[in-house]
């Protein structure tokens, strides 16, 4: 079952920055090279069709890879290193840490 933060994540507008811009463009690009050569051997069929439409969903998929798990960012890193040892930091799936507050 996804989380209520995976939803979030998963339904949320991520504006690319330059590196996923090109990584989009490779992956785009790639995929026609292979439909193109689909195209070029298989005559047109059902099994042609449903094999298209998988790459078009591998292409999203990878999409949805890039723009919602990032690595974590130095920012991030920085803000376990600086948290107590006992206190609570997750890695969010963009790459931001959420350091829990210390309950008085």
């Amino acid at each position: 079952m996804a989380s209520q933060n995976e939803l979030d994540n998963w339904f949320l507008y991520h504006t690319p920055n330059s590196d996923q811009q090109k990584a989009y463009t490779d992956i785009r690009n790639k995929a026609k090279e292979l439909a193109e050569m689909f195209n070029a051997y298989a005559h047109d069929c059902a099994d042609k069709t449903a094999a298209l439409r998988e790459l078009r969903g591998t292409v999203m998929a990878m999409n949805l890879a890039i723009a919602c798990y990032q690595p974590p960012t130095v920012e991030s890193l920085q803000a376990i290193l600086d948290a107590n040892d006992d206190t609570p930091v997750t890695i969010n799936p963009d790459g931001s840490v959420a350091v829990e507050e210390e309950k008085l």
